[in-house]
């Protein structure tokens, strides 16, 4: 039995789209291949070619960030759109229940930002004195991240709060929030941790940051990709949820246990840097 690792070596997402693309047709044209994983960048440009080798017959799994039309089995990850109503209750609590605050995502061709958005404005609806006023993107460009984030402060500067849909987003309205003089008063729940992150969080600049669980979700994917190689897909299935979706949870992190989720991750074998 084999096992192969593929990585794309580019951080720019339409270099990595069209090399997700041209490996997801190369697996079609291949008849070795029992089962995949593969966490799709961008929902749409991949979801053809997803199709493509799911009717072959071979198993998929997506791990990371989903593509529930495209054929695949099931999806190892963080249920986005639970972690979403999540951000919109936490970023209620910090800004007592009233006022205006915006969405900023890098983008909204990744399934796991679209339903952590979807997830944030279904919840927040339930709060009848807070008024969701903008969704910003920066289209995965470092330039325009910074921009639209400047536009929230800019053309909003009554805003009381800040969902950052991902990592990027939570740099940028950091950023943003400390030239316009107003990371006291606008409160910033962002997606992800890095270095970066954990360091404008001690700061205050960030209030509270939503982390994934990534080593559970590679060790689940790798795990589920050994049974189904070694049980079959259909004996697999028996024992995953009706929703198709294996959710591994994420933890909310303030500066009150920032220390503690960085130890939790050391005893874990994760290389942390904050």
């Amino acid at each position: 039995m084999e096992y192969m690792v593929y990585t794309g070596k580019s951080s720019n997402e339409r270099e990595i789209t069209r090399w997700q693309a041209a490996t997801l047709e190369k697996f079609a044209r291949e008849k070795n291949i029992t089962a995949f994983a593969v966490a799709p960048l961008n929902y749409q440009e991949t979801l053809q070619p997803l199709r493509k080798v799911t009717s072959t017959g071979i198993a998929c799994v997506t791990f990371d960030t989903d593509s529930p039309d495209s054929g695949r089995q099931f999806f190892v990850g963080t249920n986005n759109y639970l972690a979403g109503t999540t951000c919109a209750y936490k970023l209620a609590q910090l800004v007592d229940f009233q006022g205006r605050v915006a969405i900023h995502t890098p983008t909204l061709s990744t399934f796991s930002c679209i339903e952590r958005i979807r997830g944030f404005l279904d919840s927040i609806k339930r709060y009848n004195k807070i008024e969701v006023v903008k969704t910003e993107t920066g289209e995965e460009s470092a330039e325009k991240l910074l921009m639209s984030a400047r536009r929230c402060f800019k053309d909003y500067p009554d805003i009381v709060g800040i969902f950052a849909a991902a990592g990027t987003s939570g740099k940028v309205c950091a950023q943003a929030a400390m030239e316009a003089g107003a990371y006291e008063r606008v409160k910033i729940v962002c997606f992800d941790i890095d270095r970066d992150l954990a360091s404008r969080l001690r700061q205050g600049v960030i209030n509270l940051i939503v982390a994934q669980r990534p080593y559970t979700i590679g060790y689940r994917t790798a795990d589920y990709l050994y049974r189904i190689s070694k049980e079959g897909i259909e004996r697999v299935l028996r024992g995953v949820p009706a929703s198709r979706i294996v959710d591994t949870g994420i933890q909310i992190i303030s500066d009150k246990n920032l220390n503690e989720y960085r130890e939790s991750q050391k005893k874990l074998g994760i290389p942390v840097d904050f």
